[in-house]
Order: C-alpha cells, then sequence, then structure tokens
C-alpha cells in the first residue's frame, strides 16, 4: 500500500510537471540568437503581440516571437542607428526617435507602417526644433510629442515648440515626456525637476523646492490604475505622486528596499505592481504596497513592457529578457529558448525505437539529473547525476530493454527543473 501510495504521488508530480510553468525568464542576445545588438534601450509591444526594440547602435527591431528582423541606417530610411524611443498612433503607425550623434549630424523622427512605408522629419525639412530626439509619446488627440533640449507636437500638418521663449521649461535635456490618462503631457527636464502640461496651455511646474518630488534627473514616468504617478529619478530613487490628493511620498536605498538611487526601466502590472530596473544594474525588482521582492535578471536596465499575457519584456544592455515570476506564459513559450539556468530540447527522432537523443544547454555550472519514468512515474533510468560545466549535452537514450508506450524524462539544474515526454515505438 505504501509503495502504491508513494507511485502514485510521483505519478501526480511528473503529469503536473508537465504542465508546469514555463522558465521565469528567457534571454536573447548575440550569442544566442540573430539578434543584431545586446545595446537595447527602447521596448514596446504592439498590438498584435509583436516586440519593438529600440537598439543603441543597430537601429529598430522586431521580433514576432521566432524571428529578429533589424531596421537600420544600412537596409532602410532609418536616418539613425540609436533608435531611443517607440509610439504607435491610432493608424497603427509607429513613431521612432533616431539619433545620429556627433557634431553636425542629423537623426530624425521617424514614422514607420510596420510593412514598407517610411518617412522621416528633422530640422532640414520641417518645422521640427531637433534632429535628434530622446522621447517621443503620442496623446489621446493622435497628436505626436517628441523632446530633447527642446519640446515639440505635431499635429500632422504643422509643428508647434515650446522651450525658455515661450514656456516655463528651462534650457536643459528633456528625456522623459508622459501622457497619462487625463491627456496631461508630463515632462521630465534634468536638473530643474517635472513639469506638467494641461490642455497644451497650462503649465505647473514641481520642484524638490516647491513640492515632495524626491529629485530632479528625471529617468522614467508611469502611472498606476489608481491614477497614481511613478517617477524614477537618477541620483535619488522613487517618488510617488497622488496628483488629485497632492501627496508625494519617496523611496531611496536608504529608506527601502531599492537597491539603488538610479531606478530606470520601469514598469506597472495590469495587477498594479511596480517593476523597477537600474540604470547601474541590481537585480530586477517589484514593489507592491510597500514590499519590495527581487528577482535574477541582474542587468542594466532601460525600459519595459508587459505583454496580453502578463510576461514583462525589458531591454537591456545585455541583450533582450523576458521575464515572469510566476513561469513565461503565452504562445511563444517554446522549450528552445535560453532560460536563466538550461535549455532541454524535445528528443529526436520523436517517436523512437530503440534509441533516441536528448540534448539540453547549461548556461552556468550546475548540479545537473537526467531521469526517464514510465507513465505511473516509475524511474527507469538515471542518465546523468552530476555536476556539470556550462555547456552543450547530447544523451544517447537506449530503450532496447523497454515495452512499447510513453515516456517522461525530467532535466533538473539546481532549483529549475522541466519535463517532456517521449515515445517508444516498436
Amino acid at each position: 500500500m505504501r509503495m502504491f501510495l508513494l507511485v502514485l504521488l510521483l505519478f501526480f508530480h511528473i503529469s503536473n510537471s508537465l504542465h508546469a510553468q514555463g522558465p521565469v525568464y528567457k534571454i536573447w542576445n548575440t550569442s544566442n540568437s540573430s539578434i543584431p545588438s545586446n545595446s537595447l534601450y527602447s521596448i514596446y509591444i504592439d498590438n498584435e503581440g509583436i516586440i519593438w526594440i529600440g537598439s543603441t547602435n543597430k537601429g529598430l527591431i522586431k521580433f514576432d516571437g521566432k524571428n529578429f528582423t533589424s531596421f537600420n541606417m544600412a537596409n532602410s530610411p532609418m536616418q539613425g542607428d540609436y533608435a531611443s524611443s517607440i509610439a504607435e498612433d491610432r493608424f497603427n503607425n509607429l513613431w521612432i526617435t533616431a539619433i545620429k550623434p556627433g557634431a553636425g549630424n542629423h537623426g530624425a523622427l521617424m514614422k514607420f507602417d510596420k510593412v514598407s512605408n517610411w518617412s522621416f522629419y528633422n530640422t532640414t525639412n520641417s518645422g521640427i526644433s531637433n534632429s535628434n530626439n530622446m522621447k517621443v509619446a503620442i496623446d489621446s488627440n493622435n497628436i505626436v510629442w517628441v523632446c530633447w533640449f527642446k519640446l515639440s507636437k505635431f499635429n500632422g500638418t504643422s509643428w508647434v515648440t515650446y522651450d525658455s521663449t515661450n514656456s516655463p521649461i528651462k534650457y536643459s535635456s528633456l528625456r522623459e515626456i508622459y501622457v497619462d490618462k487625463d491627456n496631461n503631457k508630463w515632462i521630465g527636464v534634468d536638473d530643474y525637476g517635472l513639469y506638467k502640461l494641461t490642455n497644451d496651455t497650462n503649465w505647473t511646474y514641481y520642484s524638490p523646492l516647491n513640492s515632495g518630488l524626491g529629485g530632479t534627473n528625471i529617468n522614467k514616468i508611469k502611472e498606476d490604475n489608481s491614477g497614481n504617478l511613478w517617477i524614477a529619478i537618477g541620483y535619488y530613487g522613487l517618488t510617488k505622486f497622488n496628483p488629485f490628493a497632492s501627496q508625494w511620498q519617496n523611496w531611496t536605498p536608504k529608506n527601502s528596499g531599492l537597491i539603488s538611487g538610479h531606478p530606470w526601466g520601469m514598469s506597472v502590472g495590469k495587477d498594479n505592481i511596480k517593476w523597477i530596473g537600474y540604470g547601474n544594474g541590481g537585480s530586477l525588482t517589484s514593489l507592491l504596497d510597500t514590499t519590495f521582492s527581487y528577482y535574477t535578471p541582474a542587468v542594466q536596465t532601460y525600459e519595459m513592457a508587459e505583454d496580453k499575457f502578463g510576461n514583462l519584456w525589458i531591454a537591456t544592455a545585455e541583450g533582450l529578457f523576458e521575464f515572469n515570476k510566476n513561469g513565461i506564459v503565452g504562445i511563444n513559450n517554446e522549450s528552445s529558448i535560453i532560460t536563466n539556468n538550461f535549455t532541454l530540447h524535445q528528443n529526436y527522432p520523436n517517436p523512437f525505437n530503440p534509441s533516441t537523443k536528448i540534448n539540453y544547454e547549461l548556461q552556468i555550472t550546475n548540479y545537473v539529473t537526467l531521469n526517464v519514468y514510465d507513465i505511473n512515474g516509475r524511474l527507469v533510468k538515471e542518465i546523468v547525476n552530476q555536476k556539470q560545466s556550462a555547456g552543450n549535452y547530447s544523451i544517447d537514450f537506449d530503450g532496447s530493454g523497454l515495452p512499447s508506450g510513453t515516456y517522461v524524462y525530467r532535466l533538473q539544474a539546481g532549483d529549475f527543473s522541466e519535463t517532456k515526454k517521449m515515445v517508444l515505438l516498436k
């Protein structure tokens, strides 16, 4: 009876493993994929689930879950290979700030219909105030806003520029513009603080001197489900602002669980969890109410976006990351994508008779077990049980002494495991 219960428990464990969550995160970089650059700065997910990524040196990158396509100065009308920001208008056009560094160089604001039609705007052919711009945003009236040392808006026909001559904006780097649910524009101006523009005419200025704003170097602004603004501030930390009650709350590494005073990439999930990445590296951090939690990866993070499955896509200095603390879900959750500890491939051939190959890859040195079970959860063969170095492994499994049927092989490396089915057909 005891043996029966043990077998039954093992069966349920393996059955659950077959439907278990995916890996916590996946990595795409130039070493393991066709992505053309590891240096990523911006990211946007469109309504079809396509991932659009801005790199600092290879232009705009499209990822459909399987293939990467690059649009750069060498193969497209892109006017710069540093795609610092991406937005989409109501007609499904992408707008990209393409920077071309260097004195006298002209980048441009790019418009792309995602197929083949491109337009660009810079100081040589339009009324835009700067050729190189750091951020683009689209408001609820489909007006395009761009900024760097000045703020410009474009209604499809004409341009309007805001600077120190016609607005309270000081001359400095404008690295962030965010449009909230009420169509207010929030602009971060380095060394000065935060500006709010209402109805495109009324300005409100916030700084540490006249408000509860924590600092003046604003990297990112996001809005939560309650309408609170979350402001990532360089050389400081994180500020929460309730604009309805004019209430401010600040988090720094000294008074909270923030890892660094340089939060940069930031996202607010559908579950209202705030996700924070750091411009100088550090573990991915979540904040729910007052509780901080920490997750791998610990990399320089610049922007994040959440897909419809709740997975977080992260543009980092070391490639593209996909993350879900509960396990990645969705139609593109294929085991051939590299995870943080290992990749377990489907055996080949499958079905097989009498032998098949099981391939796997380790990203780090770890203690590894690879076992085969029958469909009732009984151990059939222990294939690997030892410490192995990072690398690629190929194991021959011989089923000559086994009856036809479905078998399960399970790879475990450290705290992570994955299970797959294979069929022996004689």
